[in-house]
């Protein structure tokens, strides 16, 4: 066999190690699906979120990260690995806000500023800083539409 025929075989038995999804990949898109919703903070570190303060996080499939903190929205990047959430690159309004909603903004900057370490199930996200535990549910955006199932 000459090397032009050994060319088409290589290919062929290369090919699919391309394509291939490594675990890490594959854990990393499942994390995706379940995060990739509206999210609401409810609690930080244990204690409720005053109702009148509202801070979001939503996630998409690119890792693409917005919401608002507290009382400012907020757009940027965001990274995942092994289990833990990183969000960088972090642009905001600048809105005067009350002092409890800065408050709420300080620690949700300060998770999300830090490798913090992630757990999710289908209704709820915590994300665990050195400093702070942020606990989010899934909210219904107005356009998504619900399903009941009999």
């Amino acid at each position: 066999m000459n090397f032009i025929n050994i060319i088409p075989v290589l290919f062929t038995l290369l090919l699919p190690a391309c394509s291939a999804t490594s675990p890490e990949k594959a854990s990393h898109q499942k994390a995706l699906l379940h995060i990739e919703k509206e999210w609401k903070l409810i609690a930080i570190d244990g204690r409720t979120v005053d109702a009148n303060i509202t801070s979001t996080l939503h996630l998409d499939s690119k890792l693409k990260a917005s919401g608002i903190l507290g009382c400012n929205r907020f757009w940027a990047n965001a990274e995942l690995k092994d289990h833990k959430l990183i969000i960088k690159q972090m642009a905001t309004t600048r809105k005067m806000c009350n002092k409890k909603a800065n408050n709420v903004e300080k620690k949700v900057i300060d998770v999300f500023s830090n490798w913090s370490q992630m757990q999710v199930s289908q209704a709820k996200l915590t994300i665990t800083g050195k400093t702070h535990k942020l606990t989010y549910k899934a909210d219904i955006i107005p356009n998504q539409k619900s399903i009941t199932i009999n």
